[in-house]
């Protein structure tokens, strides 16, 4: 039952890997922060719209 869970889980964790393994190689530390603030910005604003589509 857990399985599509852990693969999502596993999906987004190897697709950050490569994000930050990108940024890094090509732009540095700076493009890695600005992209981590992105990010949690995002899920701020996209967390409590799963939440409420998930109680419907």
């Amino acid at each position: 039952m857990g399985t599509p869970s852990f693969i999502q889980s596993a999906g987004m964790s190897l697709l950050m890997l490569l994000v930050n393994t990108s940024l890094g190689r090509y732009s540095g530390d700076l493009a890695i922060t600005t992209y981590g603030r992105i990010h949690k910005l995002n899920m701020i604003v996209i967390m409590p719209v799963l939440g409420i589509v998930q109680g419907f």
